[in-house]
Order: structure tokens, then sequence, then C-alpha cells
């Protein structure tokens, strides 16, 4: 992960070589994950960044080699981790899957819909939309 800026019709580096992180799964999670998956798809892939500008945070999810992870990390440093905690229901497992995230900033809830299993080919999917992690009781 790497911090840009969007000005003057172009993407610009901020901070280039203070605060670079590289955010990789386990090579244990690699290694399980390719038993049944594409190399290409044991990775860690990025599907959502939040800003949360009240607490100076962001919240960043990814695939994490189908094992989804979040982490809110500090808008100043996001090498800084405030709290890691599992993202099944935040995003998809696979990178090849769709989902959606609505932030409601006032009272800090969340609002993320994707699917919950593998789509794995003869197999419906099936999807989820839930509320979490602000003031308000969690909603499936």
């Amino acid at each position: 992960m790497i911090k840009l800026s969007f000005g003057n019709d172009s993407l610009q580096l901020i901070e280039p070589n203070d605060d670079f992180v590289e955010w990789r799964p386990t090579r244990d999670l690699i290694s399980d994950c390719k038993q049944a998956k594409a190399h290409t798809l044991c990775q860690n892939y990025i599907r959502l960044i939040s800003l949360d500008e009240a607490n100076k945070r962001v919240l960043v999810c990814g695939t994490y080699a189908y094992k989804p992870m979040c982490t809110w990390r500090s808008l100043a440093r996001l090498s800084y981790v405030y709290e890691t905690f599992d993202g099944l229901g935040k995003l998809p497992q696979s990178p090849e899957s769709s989902s959606t995230h609505l932030s409601a900033n006032e009272n800090g809830d969340h609002y993320f819909a994707t699917s919950i299993d593998l789509n794995e080919p003869g197999f419906k999917p099936d999807y989820l939309i839930e509320r979490s992690l602000g003031k308000s009781k969690q909603l499936r």
C-alpha cells in the first residue's frame, strides 16, 4: 500500500520512501490456497479502502489468500495498525467476486454487500448484506 494524492488531474505519490506497506498472506495460507486455487488468486487483493476522517484512520480489507482480513490503519502512517479482524462478510473470499461498501460516517456504521462463499461451479452463490463496525447493533 502506498499513499496517493489526486490533484491537477494526475495521481501523485505521497511520501514515496516513508510509508510503503507490504501486506501479504502468510506462506502457510498461500500454500493452503494453492492446493485448490491458481497461484495468482492466492495473494492479498485489496478490495476495500474506506476513509474515517473523524478518527483519522482508514479501513483496509483484502482477500488475503481466500481468508479475508481487514485492518484499521492510521491515516497519517499506513504502517501503523490499530486493529486487525476477520473480513469474511465484509468482502468476498475470491478476488474475482464483486462486493459493495457504504460508510455512514456520522455514526460510524458500515454497510457491506458481498458473497460469503467461494462461488464454486455448480453451486448457487450465497450473498450477505450486513451493517457493522459502528455504534448501531450489528444487522445481517
